[in-house]
C-alpha cells in the first residue's frame, strides 16, 4: 500500500478523461442509455384556454381553443375573444359595449409583447368608432 502523500502525488500525475472519454466509458459499460430516433407521435398535451365571452351576460369563462360552446347561463353563443383577453367588471356597462364594438369590428385580444409599435385599443366607449376607422389594417383584426 502507498503512502498518503505517494497517492496525491499519483492522483496529480493521472491525467484525468474529457468529458467526450468518461461518456464512451459510461456507454461501454452500460451506464448510459442513448435513446433512439423518435418512436413515434408524441401525445398531445393539454389545450390552451382561450377567454370566450358571453355579451349578453357579460361574463368570461376561458374554454379550449376549439370550443364552440354556448353561455351556461342564458344559453347565448359565446364569442372567441383571445388569450389576451381581461374581461372588465361585470357592473361597467360601458367597457363591455366598448369591448363588443371592438368584437363586432372583427378585433381579437391576442398577447402584443411582439406588436410593440400596433396602435392600443381605446380605453373608452366613445373613441373605438374613431378607432375602428383609422385602423382598417390592424394587425389584431379578422380580415374578412
Amino acid at each position: 500500500m502507498l503512502p498518503l502523500e505517494d497517492c496525491f502525488i499519483w492522483l496529480h500525475m493521472t491525467q484525468v478523461p474529457s468529458k467526450l472519454e468518461r461518456m464512451e466509458i459510461r456507454k461501454a459499460i452500460g451506464n448510459r442509455n442513448i435513446p433512439g430516433a423518435d418512436s413515434g407521435v408524441r401525445p398531445r398535451g393539454p389545450d390552451y384556454l382561450v377567454a370566450h365571452a358571453c355579451f349578453h351576460c357579460r361574463k368570461s369563462w376561458k374554454l379550449s381553443e376549439e370550443n364552440t360552446a354556448t353561455c351556461p347561463e342564458c344559453g347565448g353563443s359565446l364569442h372567441w375573444m383571445g388569450r389576451a383577453f381581461k374581461a372588465p367588471k361585470k357592473s361597467d356597462l360601458e367597457q363591455w359595449k366598448k369591448v363588443e364594438a371592438l368584437w363586432s369590428a372583427g378585433f381579437r385580444f391576442v398577447p402584443n409583447t411582439r406588436w410593440r409599435e400596433v396602435e392600443p385599443y381605446p380605453d373608452r366607449l366613445r373613441e373605438v368608432a374613431a378607432f375602428i376607422d383609422n385602423n382598417r389594417e390592424h394587425p389584431f383584426r379578422v380580415k374578412e
